[in-house]
């Protein structure tokens, strides 16, 4: 059943591209759609009511919804011999058209809902005007970035840094930059930043080098232990170049405790080839204090063998004075043992064994 000719509302008009698309597929019946929508997989499957539900536009579809019904019109008009236009069937598309659905329905005050594929898929139902040029009715494809800009402006940069997927953030997030829209630039890094571990290694790594800086420091800033190590993590198995920039990010200013727990959470998961490159984020920042500190409770957390790459990388400082004011805060912590190995490279003694590399 086709919702009315001229779609009112943002889910009405969803509702309405949707049923178009079905007809361009060959009107495939609902037990056909329960069928294709389930060999997609559990998450994706529908019962025959909620097809018809969303098809009729009485409530708003879920982004995974229009998803399934795209596919199921896809692969059944393939199937049939009859494959439906490509620019009608590109996911990206779609989960676009449904983001500013969604922003619509989010402000009922807003009339700047300008659904894309689903006016094109409408229009082609409508043919052209007459008396119109046969051109008119079928306008050039839209290129990616008009695509997106059309986005940021009817959706917002917040749903977007949440919603869209990493590459296309991305790319979002370059536009603003070259725009001079810093403050939308930071709505949407703000956004992305509760995102998960893996979309923002990815945002990241395909952003420019000060976009992804401002992002891992927005995502860093208030940042739990548990999730820096899954940062870690993502970025060891996919992303190591993200990593090691990373880990300098998250652990400069970062209270020493935390950094021992973030080492004993990554240990735990089966160790990391990066807990080096944290040892060397500590050292970096050069504060005497803050490096007697965590060689100290590296020792009381039983890290021995980090504590002794520590020692190590501390030993091969060329700058006495600094040296000395560690070798003060050990013994101030009461370890004498590393005070003593750390004053053999200061002054050598037979009795005495500087740090040696693991």
């Amino acid at each position: 059943m086709r919702t009315a000719d001229h779609p009112k509302g943002p889910i009405q008009i969803v509702a309405s591209a949707l049923s178009e698309l079905r007809a361009l597929a060959g009107e495939p019946s609902l037990d056909q759609l329960v069928r294709l929508t389930r060999q997609q997989g559990q998450r994706w499957a529908m019962p025959r009511s909620t097809i018809n539900d969303k098809l009729k536009g009485t409530t708003a579809p879920k982004a995974e919804q229009v998803l399934a019904l795209v596919r199921a019109f896809r692969d059944y008009a393939a199937a049939a011999g009859n494959p439906l236009p490509s620019e009608f069937c590109e996911e990206d598309r779609w989960r676009s058209e449904w983001l500013a659905m969604k922003q619509a329905l989010a402000d009922p005050q807003s009339h700047d809902y300008r659904g894309t594929v689903a006016q094109e898929i409408l229009a082609a139902r409508q043919g052209p005007a007459e008396g119109a040029a046969a051109s008119a009715a079928t306008p050039a494809e839209p290129s990616e970035t008009t695509r997106l800009e059309d986005l940021l402006r009817t959706v917002g940069p917040e749903a977007l840094g949440r919603e869209l997927p990493p590459r296309k953030a991305a790319t979002v997030a370059r536009m603003l930059r070259t725009a001079g829209q810093t403050v939308e630039l930071d709505q949407l890094l703000t956004a992305a930043s509760s995102r998960s571990a893996q979309d923002i290694v990815t945002l990241s790594e395909r952003a420019e080098p000060d976009i992804s800086r401002r992002l891992l420091r927005l995502v860093l800033k208030d940042t739990s232990v548990a999730r820096m190590a899954a940062l870690v993590k993502e970025a060891e198995h996919h992303h190591p170049d993200e990593a090691v920039g990373l880990i300098h990010l998250g652990v400069q200013h970062r209270p020493v405790p935390d950094v021992v727990s973030l080492i004993e959470t990554l240990h735990s998961d089966g160790g990391s080839p990066f807990i080096g490159e944290i040892l060397s984020a500590v050292l970096r920042a050069r504060s005497a204090p803050r490096v007697s500190e965590f060689l100290s409770r590296l020792r009381a957390a039983g890290l021995r063998d980090d504590a002794h790459v520590l020692l190590y990388f501390i030993s091969l400082s060329h700058d006495e004075g600094w040296l000395l004011e560690v070798i003060a805060g050990l013994k101030e912590r009461r370890c004498y043992a590393d005070a003593r190995k750390l004053r053999a490279v200061i002054k050598p003694r037979w009795w005495r064994r500087p740090p040696s590399p693991v």
